[in-house]
C-alpha cells in the first residue's frame, strides 16, 4: 500500500500519476494563484537536479504539491531545447529515487516495481544464499541492464533458476533507477507548446540550463583538444560529458585515447566522474591498467577504425576518417595542420 507520504517521496509511481490524474490539473491552471506554490517547487526541482544534484530531496511538508511538482517539472523541461540538459534532469532525479529506495523495505521496493513497471518480481523468502534477497524473471532484467557496463551486471555472471535471476534490495533499486531515467527522458522528449504566461519561469529555467556549475559538473583533461578528436571520440566524449553513459568497448576506447593523447591518469578520473553510472575505484582500476601503470605494463592504444564500425561505434565519419584507420591518427593530423 503506497501512503500519501510515499506518493510524495516516489511520484513516478502509478499512485501517484493516478492521484495527478482525478484532480484534473490544466497547464494553464499552474498559473493561477492556488497553483503557483507547485509551479515554484517544480523550478525548485530543476534547479536542485542540474547545479547541486546530489543535495535533490523530496519536500514533504506539503505532499500535494511535491507529487504535482513532478510531472510539473518534466513539462517544464520538455519545453527545453537542450537534450544534454534534459538527461541531466533525468539522471539526478533518479537516482535520487533510488537511493531512498535503498533503505525502503523489501516489501515496498517490490512492491513499486510490480505496480509501477509491471516487473516479475518476487521475495525469495527463507533461502541458503540470503544475500540476494529477490527473484527477478530474467527478461526484466536485461531490459534495464543494457546501459550497465560493470561485469557483475552480465547474465552470465548471475545466479539462474527457472527463468529468474537473483539480485539483492539495492539492486532491485538500481534497475528502478534506469526505469525511473528512461520515463523521464521519454516524457521530455514529447512537444509541448506552453502558455504565454509560463514565458516568464521557462526563461528562468533556460537561465538556469546556461550556468556554470551545469558545465562544471565534468573537466575536459588538460591539454586535449576536443575540437580535434575524431567524430567517434567525440560523440562518445559528449554523450558521457552528457552524464550519459558508455558500453565497456566506448569507455575503452575514449579511455585509452584521452591517455595516448596526452591526459594524465588524474585528468581522465576527473573527466569520468560525469558518468551517471561512475565507481571511483573501478574507474581508477581500469585507467591504471589501460595507462600500462598496472597489470601487464602494456600502455593500450584505442581500437583501430575497423574495429570501430563493427562494434558500431563509427559515427558521422568525415573527409579525414576515409584517409585513416586510426583514431588517434585523425588526431595527430588534426593538430599538425593547425600548427601549420
Amino acid at each position: 500500500m503506497i501512503s500519501e507520504r510515499d506518493k510524495a517521496r516516489y511520484p513516478f509511481t502509478t499512485e501517484a500519476a493516478d492521484y495527478v490524474k482525478k484532480l484534473r490539473i490544466e497547464i494553464d491552471d499552474l498559473i493561477t494563484d492556488p497553483y503557483k506554490p507547485i509551479l515554484k517547487r517544480a523550478e525548485e526541482r530543476i534547479r536542485q537536479a542540474l547545479l547541486k544534484p546530489d543535495d535533490l530531496a523530496p519536500q514533504e511538508q506539503d505532499p500535494s504539491i511535491e507529487i504535482l511538482s513532478f510531472p510539473t517539472a518534466i513539462m517544464l523541461m520538455a519545453c527545453i531545447d537542450n537534450e544534454n540538459v534534459k538527461r541531466r534532469y533525468a539522471v539526478a532525479e533518479s537516482k535520487g529515487f533510488s537511493k531512498k529506495l535503498k533503505d525502503e523495505s523489501l516489501e515496498k521496493v517490490i512492491g513499486i516495481a510490480q505496480g509501477t513497471f509491471d516487473w516479475n518480481i518476487k521475495s525469495k523468502g527463507q533461502n541458503l544464499r540470503e544475500t540476494y534477497e529477490i527473484f527477478l524473471h530474467f527478461i526484466d532484467y536485461i531490459k534495464n541492464i543494457k546501459n550497465m557496463n560493470d561485469l557483475k551486471w552480465k547474465l552470465t555472471n548471475r545466479y539462474l533458476k527457472d527463468g529468474y535471476v537473483e539480485i539483492t534490495k539495492n539492486e532491485a533499486a538500481r534497475l528502478i533507477e534506469e526505469e525511473v531515467q528512461s520515463k523521464i527522458l521519454e516524457k521530455t522528449k514529447r512537444k509541448i507548446e506552453p502558455p504565454k504566461a509560463l514565458k516568464e519561469i521557462l526563461e528562468t529555467i533556460k537561465q538556469i540550463t546556461m550556468e556554470k556549475p551545469v558545465f562544471d559538473t565534468f573537466d575536459t583533461p588538460s591539454g586535449i583538444k576536443v575540437e580535434n578528436m575524431p567524430p567517434c571520440i567525440k560523440k562518445l566524449f559528449d554523450t558521457l560529458s552528457a552524464g550519459g553513459r558508455l558500453s565497456h568497448l566506448g569507455r575503452f576506447t575514449l579511455t585509452s585515447f584521452l591517455v595516448n593523447a596526452g591526459a594524465t591518469e588524474e585528468d581522465v578520473m576527473n573527466f569520468f566522474k560525469s558518468a551517471s553510472d561512475f565507481d571511483e575505484n573501478k574507474t581508477k582500476y581500469q585507467i591504471e591498467h589501460i595507462s600500462g601503470r598496472k597489470g601487464g605494463k602494456t600502455k593500450y592504444k584505442p581500437p583501430k577504425c575497423d574495429t570501430l564500425k563493427t562494434h558500431g561505434l563509427c559515427f558521422s565519419p568525415d573527409e579525414i576518417c576515409n584517409r585513416i584507420a586510426h583514431p588517434l591518427t585523425y588526431y595527430r593530423l588534426k593538430i599538425k595542420a593547425l600548427k601549420k
